[in-house]
């Protein structure tokens, strides 16, 4: 797997052992434009997707050049696992959260703690702390994480 790197890798922050070499080994598409921090302890699996930036929808409206972008974030915080094939665009994956195989996250910050998966992302399990194990929520008590507005604060429905 060759991967990809967008921008400018060295603007990003990623703790190590991550590095450039890492990346493109594993065949990531890693997007540098916009902002991008992993922190400590972080598991990533291959052929991740971290994108950072997209054409502005409105620019073909308003007859800007089609080059226009809109940069995003991608907060990826300390004792993460974002498994194998996973989309990561414009979100924040709280502090110990698992991010399933093939997950979108899209627009949605992950709680601290929580595993999701699936398109679009909905959370399925929780990690208890004081058991020291993950509890797989019911289908009926799952949820779906509600978009931020422009990096406003996770909501959730039940």
């Amino acid at each position: 797997m060759t991967g990809l790197i967008l921008g400018e890798y060295e603007k990003a922050i990623i703790s190590p052992p991550h590095s450039r070499a890492f990346f493109e080994a594993n065949g990531t598409f890693l997007d540098c434009r916009g902002r991008l921090e992993i922190e400590e302890h972080v598991r990533l699996g291959f052929g991740l997707k971290i994108i950072t930036a997209s054409h502005d929808a409105n620019a073909m409206i308003l007859d800007q050049p089609f080059e226009t972008m809109e940069l995003h974030e991608v907060l990826i915080r300390r004792k993460v696992w974002v498994c194998s094939f996973a989309l990561l665009y414009d979100c924040e994956i709280g502090e110990g959260a698992l991010v399933g195989a093939g997950a979108v996250v899209k627009s949605v910050d992950v709680p601290p703690w929580h595993h999701v998966e699936g398109n679009p992302a909905r959370v399925v399990a929780r990690f208890l702390g004081y058991q020291r194990e993950w509890q797989r929520l019911p289908p009926d008590c799952q949820f779906v994480l509600l978009q931020h507005e422009r990096r406003g604060s996770c909501q959730v429905s039940a």
